[in-house]
């Protein structure tokens, strides 16, 4: 998924969309691996995933944002958390 945004102009309908990304990151021949393998990194064959991602790995992906966010605001970058909003 490329927005092509900068952080500072996503919105939290750009974050929900991120998520329905988790669930199913399309167009799988770009973002998930074939046949679930590993390649390097430096590999024209590596995505950046290698299988669909679990709901749990789902969620800590969100933390994660949500946290990067809530940074960005204390930090003074943002004025507000786009996954908060709402």
């Amino acid at each position: 998924m490329q927005l092509g945004k900068p952080l500072s102009s996503l919105t939290h309908e750009d974050l929900q969309l991120f998520r329905q990304f988790l669930k199913d990151p399309l167009p799988h021949a770009r973002w998930v691996a074939d046949g679930g393998r590993k390649y390097p990194r430096h590999d024209p064959r590596w995505r950046p995933f290698y299988r669909t991602l679990r709901p749990s790995s789902q969620y800590q992906a969100m933390v994660i944002i949500n946290a990067l966010f809530a940074w960005l605001v204390e930090a003074g970058y943002l004025a507000g958390n786009p996954p908060r909003s709402r």
